[in-house]
């Protein structure tokens, strides 16, 4: 079966959609962990801290809430990573 073209551009939207929906700190720990980053909602709290703060950039804040961005998430994570090797 073959897509059409306006199948097609409706997943592409869909995708964009999902990638241009913010998430709250709490929603953005459970996003990493679900992408394979074990970080606790504490943690991430913790180190976007103002005494830390190395934690991923926000996109702004609603109410009392810093939002996120999907993409910034995954792209802050893989900058975490340290080089995988034998031990």
């Amino acid at each position: 079966m073959t897509k059409t073209r306006e199948s097609a551009d409706a997943t592409d939207g869909a995708a964009a959609a999902a990638d241009d929906r913010l998430l709250t700190r709490s929603e953005a720990a459970a996003f990493l962990r679900s992408h394979g980053y074990r970080i606790s909602y504490s943690t991430l709290t913790k180190i976007c801290s103002p005494a830390i703060n190395t934690g991923p950039p926000s996109v702004g804040k609603f109410g009392r809430d810093n939002l996120y961005q999907p993409s910034v998430l995954l792209a802050w994570a893989r900058t975490r990573m340290s080089p995988g090797g034998d031990t």
